[in-house]
């Protein structure tokens, strides 16, 4: 599956994706468009949007969306999971798309400035 992220949380692996219901699931729940959510992403969005897009399975292990976030950052720290499992599921659900910046082409070759 293209648009699920698997993130593994004590040895088990559990999918994580962002439905248009859990889109809408968030956007009444913290009573703010989904866009300006993902803009800066204080601590209660970040929990409330992985809990939300957790599978069934995950859920059911971990009821409290509070312990799910605990566990990860135990897991992971607030880094990888905020720049890196947050921004791929955002990315991954088609909401937005990753901005690859170009590198220079070989054959471009440095420039050196006149002083």
């Amino acid at each position: 599956m293209d648009n699920v992220v698997i993130i593994k949380i004590d040895g088990v692996e559990y999918e994580f994706k962002l439905k248009s219901s859990s889109i809408l699931y968030l956007e009444k729940k913290l009573g703010k468009n989904i866009f300006d959510a993902f803009q800066n992403p204080d601590f209660t969005t970040m929990v409330n949007l992985f809990y939300a897009c957790a599978s069934k399975e995950c859920r059911e292990k971990y009821p409290n969306e509070g312990d799910l976030f605990d566990i990860m950052l135990k897991e992971y720290g607030m880094q990888k999971v905020a720049e890196g499992y947050l921004t791929d599921i955002i990315q991954k659900s088609g909401l937005v798309q990753r901005q690859e910046i170009p590198t220079p082409s070989p054959e471009i070759k440095e420039k050196t400035w006149n002083k």
